[in-house]
């Protein structure tokens, strides 16, 4: 199992290194599903994707 946010799907201007390395995880996460899937093996690969959460700043 891996964990990867929104950002994984989506792509942020003021994080492009961020983003395109959780873009890597997810990639990287089914091109093992695929790997396995195709092999016969009785292993499950699932990617965790919690919700983004906006906070307020306390001042």
């Amino acid at each position: 199992m891996t964990t990867s946010p929104d950002l994984s799907y989506i792509t942020s201007s003021i994080h492009p290194t961020y983003s395109a390395t959780k873009a890597g995880v997810h990639m990287y996460t089914d091109a093992v599903r695929i790997q396995l899937n195709n092999s016969g093996a009785n292993i499950h690969v699932m990617e965790l994707v919690p919700p983004l959460l906006l906070l307020r700043k306390r001042i």
